[in-house]
């Protein structure tokens, strides 16, 4: 209890001196400490919306804050806000740099800009500034005409028009304009304009209203006229003209075709290779080398850039990019050069900087884990995990990746010095190309063959043994969006269990528990697709939000009952699915990151002893430092997965769900070492589609109550060490909600139940991790 307090307050003294932020303000003088921007008019919200951030990033500097590095008790590093007078000048340079915004966003006529300053506080000095900004109405856009000047460009650019950017009654904005002038761009040289830009595309805007132009001596004809006029002014628009910029050269305009080829796998600086160190592959590639480390039939199937052929931007990209996705070459290099033998024609030449062949890993993972009950085996848990693995980025000579991994963990109790071992082998092969299916791959980068090897042996003393042995074979690609691909066609895993005294007085006492530890066949393929992007950037204030998404299956072959009699009895036979989304939010000095989880088993053939569950080494797990952290790990439990039995230590479910929040933040530095904190949540818990033992729990409340009353709930704070290779994390995690109460204290957020959970440090747990939990 003492070491528990000793800690927390050891923690809340390092918390208030390391967010005690101060600040510097002017001597005497006025400064800005705050600013505003009101957006009047009848806008819609989202057009006030998009309007306001972009004027935001236009308020002159000094009227913000900056911050300044300093030192606390000469060796905590932290931060102050430096503030700065207010002028006049920065005020009216702010006015400025609206102006310029309101016409690059389609405000051609401006807007009116007011500011008002108020007094913030007590302080005399601080000031709040308040601009508000009246812009006139936005120009839509009218016409769209493409009008090139070049009849080559004029036809090449004909049947894309439909996919144009820009549409009738769309808002005036220069981003879109400048996306619209890059798809053309893109276009002419994936069709041989190899030096066209997007810069050589010029934006004609015509804003005249031309009612104000037309001259009748009808009267009614006039009024007629003005009444147009009228109706511009209150509705403006915009005729767009999409033509080539003044004096673009006849290089921009001219179609380029490949020509020679040259490879240089090992030089990136140029260097010149001697006479000797060159080879002629099919007449159409050249390759030179230094040291010949590859063989000529990987550039042969690897080049999408053909010689004689039309010079294509698109081939040029998956060239680039399937050399880099090969994994020998850490850089790749490709520039291009006019021939000197044809004015039409471009030379390329590829260099490439490699990795070193074999490269060795070693390292070393702890964990420590609380226990939640006295009735376990063991109670407090330190884990280790060891690792050793090779990788040879290039056997024989031909890409070819292989990984061989040795693994070795244990964990330490209290009442049993060990209470798990585990040791395991894996060898796997990734080959750069298609062994089958070529011809699905036309679309796609590059595809890989891939095959795994493992063998694990595993035991949790007194409970059980566990030794498996696995072959998967299959294929990776990268396709469209820069989603990733992988198919295992063949996958095949046999695991061998031998039940120990502990186990075997549970299954005594929960017969129905022998559905779950069972060993058998599994023989099935897995697909998996997973993307990780940013999808919101600002370099200049070094702000991001990007996103990562995660989608598996695994199936088994349906061999039903008398099918195959040999295998019946040993096959596992279910589907399995999982998704996994994450959000991180971050900005200089914090981030918001998100995780959502849906795991879901099923079996069938249910009429077959071992279908009755997911197989124990199949089912999902809650609780650890990586999930439910308030828990330990397989101690989460809900209705469907409760026994009698006291001895029952390890719960796995069918079903699981979660959701996990952490607000990431900067402490500073000790001794040069980023110190890191973070609040988190935890939201989550494991179902079974049949309860394990229906008597400990009445099923009489409704499903969808009892799954309402089995959502766990835990919160915390953590402080994290980053080494920068790796990240030492050390949890403190609270049970806000403890499923195991709700029977006989109520449902989700009552009195009672929170009572329990902070009157009682068992539901405190400490939890010590590698790298962030998500």
């Amino acid at each position: 209890m003492q070491k528990l307090f000793t800690f927390l307050s050891l923690f809340l003294v390092i918390f208030f001196l390391h967010s005690c932020k101060t600040a510097e303000y002017p001597v005497n003088k006025p400064y800005t400490y705050k600013t505003k921007i009101i957006i009047a008019g009848n806008l819609k919200e989202t057009e006030k919306k998009l309007l306001q951030e972009k004027l935001e990033k236009q308020i002159d500097d000094s009227l913000t804050y900056t911050k300044r590095k300093i030192k606390r008790l000469n060796f905590i590093p932290g931060y102050i806000k430096e503030y700065h007078a207010l002028t006049e000048e920065s005020i009216s340079r702010t006015y400025d740099y609206f102006k310029a915004t309101y016409v690059s966003n389609g405000y051609f006529r401006g807007g009116a800009t007011t500011s008002k300053i108020d007094t913030l506080g007590n302080d005399p000095y601080s000031r709040m500034v308040t601009f508000t900004v009246h812009p006139f109405q936005n120009h839509k856009i009218d016409t769209v005409i493409y009008d090139l000047k070049d009849s080559a460009l004029e036809i090449l650019n004909q049947p894309i028009i439909k996919n144009s950017l820009l549409h009738k009654d769309d808002f005036y904005a220069q981003d879109l304009l400048d996306a619209e002038r890059k798809r053309i761009a893109t276009h002419f040289r994936n069709n041989g304009y190899l030096k066209f830009t997007k810069d050589d595309i010029k934006i004609v805007a015509d804003t005249i209203n031309k009612a104000l132009l037309k001259i009748a001596e009808d009267p009614f004809e006039q009024q007629r006229f003005f009444e147009e006029a009228a109706l511009f002014n209150a509705n403006p628009s915009t005729d767009i003209t999409i033509t080539l910029k003044e004096g673009t050269g006849k290089n921009k305009l001219q179609k380029y075709y490949v020509g020679n080829l040259y490879i240089n796998p090992d030089n990136i600086d140029e260097d010149i290779v001697p006479p000797n160190r060159v080879s002629i592959l099919d007449e159409k590639i050249e390759k030179r080398f230094f040291n010949d480390n590859f063989k000529n039939k990987l550039f042969k199937e690897t080049v999408y850039l053909k010689k004689g052929e039309l010079f294509s931007q698109q081939n040029l990209d998956k060239t680039l990019e399937a050399f880099s996705n090969l994994g020998p070459w850490q850089q790749v290099i490709i520039s291009s050069l006019d021939s000197t033998v044809r004015g039409d024609t471009v030379d390329f030449y590829m260099y490439m900087l490699p990795y070193k062949r074999y490269r060795s890993e070693r390292k070393i993972e702890g964990s420590y884990n609380q226990n939640n009950s006295n009735n376990n085996i063991t109670s407090n848990l330190l884990g280790i995990n060891i690792s050793q693995s090779v990788k040879d980025r290039n056997l024989s000579k031909q890409a070819i990746q292989t990984n061989t991994s040795v693994i070795a963990s244990a964990e330490f109790g209290q009442k049993s010095l060990v209470n798990t071992l585990q040791a395991g082998v894996s060898y796997s092969m990734v080959f750069p190309k298609a062994v089958l299916f070529k011809n699905l791959f036309k679309e796609t980068i590059k595809p890989k063959t891939f095959v795994n090897f493992n063998a694990n042996y595993s035991k949790r003393i007194l409970f059980f043994e566990l030794a498996d042995i696995g072959i998967s074979a299959g294929l990776q690609w990268k396709a469209r969006k820069d989603w990733n691909y992988q198919l295992s066609i063949l996958n095949i895993e046999n695991k061998v269990l031998d039940k120990l005294d502990s186990l075997k007085r549970v299954l005594n006492r929960n017969p129905n528990l022998a559905f779950i530890y069972n060993d058998g066949l599994i023989f099935g393929p897995k697909f998996a697709l997973n993307r990780s992007r940013t999808i919101k950037e600002d370099l200049l204030k070094k702000k991001s939000t990007t996103t990562s998404v995660r989608y598996a299956t695994e199936a088994t072959l349906p061999v039903g009952k008398g099918i195959i009699p040999t295998l019946t009895n040993n096959l596992f036979s279910f589907v399995k699915l999982e998704a996994d989304k994450r959000f991180n939010i971050i900005r200089p000095n914090h981030s918001l990151a998100m995780r959502f989880f849906l795991g879901v088993g099923k079996t069938y053939f249910e009429s077959l002893p071992q279908n009755q569950h997911l197989p124990f080494f199949r089912q999902f797990i809650g609780g650890g430092p990586n999930s439910m952290r308030a828990w330990t790990i397989r101690s989460l439990n809900s209705y469907s997965t409760r026994t009698s039995s006291t001895e029952q230590k390890d719960f796995f479910g069918d079903i699981q769900a979660e959701i996990n929040l952490e607000y990431r933040y900067k402490y500073g530095k000790v001794l040069g070492i980023p110190i890191l904190g973070a609040l988190f949540t935890d939201w989550g818990n494991i179902w079974n589609f049949k309860p394990i033992e229906a008597a400990v729990v009445p099923y009489t409340i409704s499903s969808a109550k009892r799954i309402l009353n089995d959502i766990a709930i835990a919160g915390g704070t953590s402080v994290r060490i980053d080494f920068d290779y790796f990240l030492i994390r050390l949890d403190l995690g609270m049970k806000i909600k403890e499923p195991l109460d709700i029977n006989n204290h109520g449902g989700l957020f009552t009195r009672d139940n929170f009572k329990l959970s902070f009157n009682n440090l068992s539901n405190i747990k400490l939890q010590l991790g590698i790298n962030y939990p998500f």
